[in-house]
């Protein structure tokens, strides 16, 4: 007797990579500053064994401000998938780190081939965590096609891994509180 099934093939993503890190800081009597650049390249092609062929650039920058208990922080990153790349390897955002409050599945279920996000935090330190107030701002679309740009706000707790916030996602002129809490490695 023959399975109806069709036959369960493999497929793999064998890939080059490349990683770029800067870090600078700058320590002032009152103010510690800290600049961070970060560049990475995905490259999977056939002559790899790869299944797909793509390039996967993601860059992001940062930069924060210290000075006693406050900190403000300001991160931004963007990235373009050039070719065909596996679920895995497409952008994503919605989640508890990258534009917080909004759904991951109510934004794109299958990610983006380009994405951008800007981060603007400020943050007071209390006890052993930070109290924070964030701005959150991003788009996620795909190659020749418009990219719709989402914001949110928020107020959240951090100590150590462990999160805890109620983002504001700004949606079609309403704003609907979304509690998270979770741990963020």
């Amino acid at each position: 007797m023959q399975s109806e099934l069709p036959e369960v093939g493999s497929q793999s993503a064998n890939a080059a990579t490349l990683n770029v890190h800067y870090g600078h800081k700058i320590e002032g009597d009152r103010l510690q500053q800290q600049v961070e650049g970060k560049y990475s390249l995905r490259v999977a092609t056939r002559a790899l064994g790869s299944t797909y062929s793509y390039a996967r650039h993601l860059i992001s920058g940062r930069y924060e401000a210290r000075t006693g208990r406050h900190t403000v922080s300001d991160e931004v990153l963007a990235g373009s998938i050039v070719g065909t790349a596996p679920l895995f390897e497409r952008f994503v955002l919605g989640s508890s780190s990258t534009l917080r409050g909004w759904d991951r599945y109510e934004i794109d279920p299958l990610g983006g081939s380009r994405v951008i996000h800007n981060e603007l935090t400020y943050g007071y330190r209390l006890g052993q965590g930070t109290v924070e107030g964030f701005y959150d701002s991003g788009a996620l679309w795909e190659t020749g096609r418009t990219a719709k740009l989402r914001h949110s706000l928020g107020v959240g707790y951090k100590q150590g891994i462990f999160v805890l916030s109620m983002a504001f996602p700004l949606r079609n002129g309403r704003i609907e509180p979304v509690f998270m809490a979770g741990m963020n490695y």
